[in-house]
C-alpha cells in the first residue's frame, strides 16, 4: 500500500503502511441530551434526570501500521 511518515516533536519520525480494516469501525460520543421536545421526554426513562445519546462522530475504514521503531530526524548540536 501507500507509505506514510508521522512525525513525533522534531526528532523523531515514524514510517508506515497505510492498510484497509475489514470491517470500517465506529466512533462514537456520548452525550447529555440538553435540549429534549416532548415526543423526547415521552420516551424517556421518567427516573433518568439527564437522559444522554449517541453521536456518530467518524467512521474509520483505513488503518496505519507502524512495523518499526521511531527513527532520529534533525541534527543534534550538543544542547540539552
Amino acid at each position: 500500500m501507500k507509505r506514510v511518515y508521522l512525525y513525533v516533536g522534531k526528532h523523531q519520525r515514524l514510517t508506515g503502511e497505510v492498510k484497509k480494516l475489514p470491517k470500517a469501525i465506529a466512533v462514537l460520543r456520548k452525550r447529555r441530551k440538553e435540549d429534549m421536545d416532548d415526543r423526547d421526554m415521552a420516551s424517556a426513562n421518567p427516573g433518568d434526570d439527564k437522559p444522554e445519546e449517541l453521536e456518530i462522530v467518524e467512521i474509520v475504514k483505513w488503518k496505519i501500521l507502524f512495523s518499526q521503531r521511531p527513527e532520529p530526524v534533525g541534527t543534534w548540536n550538543g544542547e540539552v
